[in-house]
């Protein structure tokens, strides 16, 4: 979690050593204030902070020229830090990603290269435990992933390649057992042997993109 808070902590000295103008400060009908923001030739520079409704901080993000970069920090309305992103110069989406759970352990992080997603994604349990680990290549499923029960054992594991399965997929039962084998071939079912039932919605994990997995 300290890297997290560093992240946090560089947006902040970053944005505030830029010099501003001027304050461009937004309203709510409620009078509250939506958004704040130092203008700098008349474009955002600097750090922006926008609010909920009822005063509670909602993001913070570095401006640019008008463009969102660096670390963004989300928030609910409780105040609560839920989401994590980084931007570059051009403000794509381009570095660590993070989203939380609300008790504010870490619900999964990614890397994200110019918009797509690249290299291993990490998932948790609420209770910190890892659920699953999965790979990107250019926005596209690549290599080995796996899914783990609550209790760390393996509940599947298989092979993608540009995006599609390719070969053996295995589900596991809570002892480590085999429970199932599913042979693929261009991401389309060729074969499959049980050997015992699970409940294989039980465990199914669903991305921030709300697709179920497998």
């Amino acid at each position: 979690m300290k890297t997290v808070y560093l992240y946090f902590l560089l947006i902040l000295f970053s944005c505030s050593s830029i010099q501003r103008d001027e304050i461009k400060i937004e309203y709510y009908p409620n009078k509250m204030v939506k958004s704040e923001v130092p203008l700098v030739n008349g474009k955002e520079n600097g750090l922006k902070k926008v609010y909920f409704e009822n005063g509670v901080l909602q993001e913070t993000c570095c401006m640019k020229d008008d463009i969102p970069v660096g670390t963004i920090n989300y928030f609910d309305k409780n105040g609560q830090l839920r989401k994590i992103e980084t931007r570059n110069d051009n403000g794509i989406a381009d570095g660590l990603y993070i989203e939380f759970f609300p008790n504010g352990k870490i619900n999964f992080y990614s890397n994200i290269s110019k918009g797509k997603k690249e290299g291993k994604m990490y998932g948790f349990y609420e209770n910190g435990q890892l659920r699953y680990e999965t790979c990107f290549k250019n926005d596209k499923f690549e290599g080995i992933q796996y899914q783990f029960y609550p209790m760390k054992n393996i509940f599947w594991e298989y092979f993608c390649k540009n995006g599609k399965t390719e070969g053996e997929l295995k589900y596991y039962d809570k002892n480590g057992e085999i429970a199932k084998i599913c042979t693929y071939k261009n991401d389309s079912i060729i074969n499959q042997i049980i050997y015992k039932e699970i409940n294989i919605k039980e465990i199914l994990y669903i991305g921030n993109d709300s697709t179920l997995i497998k």
